[in-house]
């Protein structure tokens, strides 16, 4: 009776043991294939407050890197919109007024002919929605900033028809298009004067546009080109010289457009290569504070291998025992 007890007592430790293992084997194979340590609290010997911190700083980290991302984009399609205006009107400008020197009246109508599908171009362009935002809307980021290309040039056919010569309608266009009380800041630009608030990319580090449609050098060009649509579409003074002095201007305003929007494209490169910047000091704070993570709950992948490896060969002894033990009987005890 002794002897079965003592059977038995044995047969309790073992499983024990066995069990103790098995809890050891789900543990070292937990830190192997996630590579993090599985008693966290017993490793910063329950003082988490670097942890925290530092696991604080990465989730701040993450949302400037988000702010820089959506910055950098909204910057590039701005920059892309903005160049498709010059790309119309880069060659179309001196072309026009190259052909309104010659006095060749049909052939300056057929050069301001593009200058139509010029200005529809631009138009879409500035309103151009990147991540769901207008770009160049201001605060009104759910507002195109336009209405579409052919509600404005039949406005401005309306104001030019009864000009009786090209100085009386080149000041109409200009007006439209420059004076605050005029049709292209009361009905056609639908957004807000306001700038957009701009991204956070980094401890008070914000970076944003003040770029609107109502920039001067946009509506410059599209002043120039909706001035040459006009010419094309033969509303106005009909007569050789008028329309000549009408090309001229158009492509004169081309030009000048042209010109400020480099500069303005300038300005907003130096806000991209501000974010580029930040982008590179993220990076490099992400990759020390993950560092310091991993100082703090990473398993060594090493130890970590050896200690499975260590407790796999504990538990196969002990299912080796469990199992000679559960194989006594009664002829093999006698």
């Amino acid at each position: 009776m002794t002897q079965a007890i003592g059977d038995l007592a044995r047969f309790i430790a073992t499983r024990t043991r066995v069990a103790q293992a098995s809890q050891d084997l789900a543990r070292t194979t937990s830190e192997v294939s996630s590579g993090i340590k599985s008693d966290i609290g017993g490793a910063l010997k329950g003082d988490f407050t670097r942890l925290t911190s530092v696991e604080r700083g990465l989730r701040l980290n993450d949302s400037y890197m988000n702010g820089a991302n959506l910055a950098k984009g909204f910057f590039a399609g701005m920059q892309n919109a903005l160049g498709r205006g010059q790309d119309v009107v880069v060659e179309l400008g001196p072309r026009l007024i190259s052909n309104a020197g010659t006095g060749q009246t049909s052939q300056l109508l057929i050069v301001a002919t593009e200058a139509e599908s010029g200005f529809e171009q631009f138009v879409g362009a500035l309103n151009t929605q990147i991540g769901g935002r207008s770009a160049f809307s201001g605060t009104a980021t759910d507002a195109l900033a336009l209405v579409p290309a052919g509600d404005m040039l039949a406005d401005l056919e309306l104001l030019v028809a009864g000009a009786p010569d090209a100085a009386t309608m080149i000041t109409l266009v200009n007006d439209y298009f420059t004076d605050p009380a005029g049709g292209y800041e009361t009905t056609a630009y639908q957004g807000d004067a306001a700038p957009q608030s701009g991204y956070t990319i980094g401890e008070g580090n914000r970076v944003s546009s003040e770029i609107t449609a109502l920039d001067p050098a946009i509506r410059r060009i599209l002043s120039g080109l909706a001035l040459g649509t006009l010419l094309a579409r033969e509303v106005g003074p009909l007569d050789p010289e008028s329309r000549s002095d009408l090309g001229r201007q158009a492509g004169e305003w081309m030009q000048e457009g042209n010109d400020a929007t480099t500069l303005v494209r300038a300005g907003l490169g130096v806000s991209e290569a501000q974010v580029d910047t930040a982008l590179t000091q993220i990076r490099a704070t992400e990759t020390a504070l993950g560092t310091a993570r991993s100082e703090l709950i990473v398993a060594d992948p090493f130890e970590a291998a050896i200690e499975l490896q260590s407790v796999e060969t504990r538990l196969e002894t002990l299912y080796l025992m469990t199992a000679r033990l559960q194989r006594l009987t009664l002829a093999e005890y006698l």
